[in-house]
């Protein structure tokens, strides 16, 4: 499973920055999505305009979660490193403040007749601090709809940055 980045109102593509380094930790249902080196700097570059150093807004697009069966998805922001959590606030059904529904799919193909990628989402926005610094950003996917953020996810999907 896939989760992209990027500026909100952006097209993103893993041609741009090259492809995370994957690994399943067994036994955790943990998955977590390495960037070092030099796709860490481009996943920095595609993120912030030329100049730009601090507090950036980031969209995650949940490339495949849904047609995974996963259709709730939230920030553990206990976790997070370089993370701004106030920033995507402002939306109600915001995916650090709460839990989201995975929605807003535009095409259909895939297990469940939705594309794998979504158009502008606000809900899934938030900030990154810093450039060039170790960044971690937690997202708990569950299949169904919890109680709330604090409940134990179904699968945690870790991103990693770092320089």
């Amino acid at each position: 499973m896939l989760i992209s980045t990027g500026h909100p109102n952006s097209v993103r593509s893993f041609e741009i920055m090259g492809p995370p380094e994957l690994t399943l930790i067994p036994g955790e249902c943990v998955v977590v999505a390495d960037y070092k080196g030099e796709t860490a700097a481009a996943w920095f570059d595609q993120l912030f305009a030329e100049g730009d150093t601090e507090n950036e807004p980031m969209m995650l697009t949940l490339v495949n979660a849904k047609d995974a069966g996963y259709l709730y998805a939230g920030i553990d922001t206990s976790k997070c490193e370089n993370v701004d959590h106030e920033l995507g606030m402002a939306a109600f059904d915001s995916i650090v403040n709460g839990v989201h529904e995975l929605v807003g799919y535009v095409y259909h193909y895939g297990q469940y007749e939705l594309n794998n990628l979504s158009p502008d989402n606000p809900g899934a926005v938030l900030g990154i601090v810093e450039k060039g610094v170790p960044t971690k950003i937690v997202v708990k996917l569950w299949k169904e709809e919890p109680g709330s953020l604090e409940e134990s996810p179904d699968l945690r999907y870790m991103i990693r940055i770092s320089p």
